[in-house]
Order: C-alpha cells, then structure tokens, then sequence
C-alpha cells in the first residue's frame, strides 16, 4: 500500500462490522457480546451444517444489527486474558473425518506483508500450531489448520439422531463465562485437557480414524489474547508493544472460514471488517 493511501485512509473514521452465516453470500449483522440461550445468538443453517455463533470482543464499538448502542464487554472476560471468542454450537449433517475439516483465514487479494512475515509463520507453526498449512504471497492468501487442533476449545455432547437434524440442544454457556474443554465422549470418558486433544489431533493418521458423526454436537471456542479486533493490532508480547495490521491487509475483510479440506463445502464463516463512517 502506498504511503498517501495509507494517510487517506488514517484520516477517515471507521467501525467494525462483524457478519456470519453459512457461505460468503449469506452473511448477517451479529449482536457482538450477546450472552444468554440458544435463540440469543445467530442462527447458521444450511444442507451441511445447523447450528449458532457468538462473537466477544474487548471494548466492541462497531455496528449492531438494530443501529443500538454496542454491547462493549461481556462476563467471558472477566479473569480472562482473551481478547476476542468465536464461539459455534452445531452439528455437521453428514458423516466426515477429523482430517476433512479445516478453520482458518482467507483473503480476497494480495497481503503487503512486512519483512519477517515467513519467519513468524515459521515459528508459529513450530510452537503453536504444527499442522497448520499456509500462502500467504499468493493472489488470494490463505493460513488453514484442521479444525479439532485449531480450535482453542471443544465441548461435544453426543445426542440421539434426528431425521432433520435440528439443532434442539441448549447454548452451552449462557452465562457468558468461557467454555470447558471436554470431549470426552468421543473417547469412551476418557478426559483429555486441550493440549492433550490438539497434541493427538496433530497427527494426521489419528485425525483420519476419528469420525465425525451428525449425533454429535460440538461447542467450539476459538480465542486469542494477542489480537485486538476492535482496532485491528496485534499485541507483541515480547516486545510490549501492539502492531496496527490493517495495512498489511490492505483493509480487506478479515475472514475466519470452517470449510472441507477440498474446498468443495464451506460450513460456516464469521467475517470482520472495517467499514468507513461517513
């Protein structure tokens, strides 16, 4: 990005604008920091998945569905280093293996990435995340991992089979505080912390024996304390400072997607954006 466009766009006034739904198409306004049941949060429907999203963020001042004043905090925070949560309930409508889903980011057009970019991808998948996959120099740049290793926690409840897999299951937490880690359902009761589910899941064969069934509902939290959606920076823990990453962006759209691993379905998608206030 050029450095008057940078200053053009520094003059202006923006808001955040937080979307969801099923596919790129079908993206809503989301009430961000909306506690309580099931029919508080956004509905996602679609042949492939049913389910709901809530999105928390820290002093959230953008745009609401009705034009009322935003909600700025939730009890999610309280005696929580995050900065953000995704959080979605649902079921996926046909049998897949914990290899065929993946969450990650996807971007319309060219980053302008700074120097150093392929070396903090490096050590990201080095001490985060080994299995995430990336390109993030290419016409459309893209950061994916499977979805049972990335998300930061899983909550699945087993329920009995529908024939319209209806999602009749309550909001997990309704009260706002954070979700807890417990999948053990899926392994015969046995109780696996997070690091235990992602450091078995980093396997690929031990994501392509698990099965992923329409009776199961997962509660999925995905949450960061070092980015700040609100204005669009990242905290640099070792440095102490934060990094405004709009313009590597080029102020596009910042997109979170769960899509198949061929890129044939997308489940779900929560999309972040600022938008100039005239």
């Amino acid at each position: 990005m050029s450095e008057s466009r940078e200053k053009s766009h520094k003059a202006k006034t923006f808001k955040l604008l937080v979307k969801a739904g099923s596919n790129f198409e079908d993206l809503k306004i989301l009430e961000v920091n909306k506690e309580g049941e099931s029919e508080q949060h956004l509905s996602i429907e679609s042949p492939h998945f049913s389910g709901r999203v809530a999105v928390r963020i820290v002093g959230f001042k953008g745009f609401t569905p009705d034009d009322k004043e935003p909600i700025e905090d939730s009890p999610y925070f309280k005696d929580n280093r995050a900065l953000n949560s995704i959080q979605i309930q649902g079921r996926f409508k046909s049998e897949l293996n914990g290899d065929d889903i993946l969450w990650g980011n996807e971007f319309e057009k060219e980053l302008s990435l700074p120097i150093g970019a392929t070396m903090a991808l490096k050590i990201v998948k080095m001490t985060l995340d080994p299995t995430l996959e990336a390109d993030l120099h290419c016409e459309k740049p893209w950061a994916f991992s499977p979805i049972l290793v990335s998300m930061s926690t899983i909550n699945v409840r087993v329920v009995p089979p529908q024939s319209e897999l209806k999602l009749d299951v309550p909001w997990p937490n309704p009260d706002g505080k954070p979700l807890r880690e417990n999948t053990s359902e899926l392994f015969g009761g046995k109780i696996l912390s997070d690091g235990e589910r992602k450091k078995f899941f980093t396997k690929q064969e031990n994501r392509k024996e698990f099965q992923i069934h329409p009776d199961h509902v997962y509660n999925f939290d995905f949450f960061n304390p070092f980015v700040d959606f609100q204005n669009f920076s990242v905290k640099m823990p070792a440095a102490g400072f934060k990094v405004n990453v709009l313009k590597y962006y080029n102020y596009q759209p910042l997109r979170y997607i769960a899509k198949s691993r061929d890129s044939g379905v997308i489940f779900f998608v929560v999309q972040l954006e600022l938008v100039e206030v005239v």
